[in-house]
């Protein structure tokens, strides 16, 4: 293989692992009891700066008034990322229960 491939898989294995580092986590009351999650995926067009359409987390945790929300950059919203050249993006938004 040659300098570029190594530097290119080099460059996708740094970013496959590192993905978990862009994970927010918001406790809302005593965090989650029952483990029940629910998982959902917001897009986003031209580099996150217009939504298609919205995921809310009160609406996802329902009448619960314990749950944890955490929001994520998975390996998934990286590929849909990358096949779309950066114009559509996406997040993961997972509520803990």
């Amino acid at each position: 293989m040659n300098r570029t491939m190594v530097r290119i898989v080099a460059v996708l294995l740094c970013v496959t692992f590192l993905m978990g580092c862009v994970t927010n986590t918001h406790t809302i009351g005593n965090g989650p009891d029952s483990g029940f999650v629910e998982t959902k995926r917001q897009y986003y067009v031209l580099g996150g700066l217009f939504p298609l359409g919205t995921t809310d987390s009160r609406t996802m945790a329902g009448n619960d008034p314990n749950y944890r929300i955490e929001t994520e950059f998975t390996l998934m919203d990286f590929i849909i990322s990358g096949l779309t050249g950066g114009i559509v993006m996406s997040r993961t938004i997972r509520v803990i229960k």
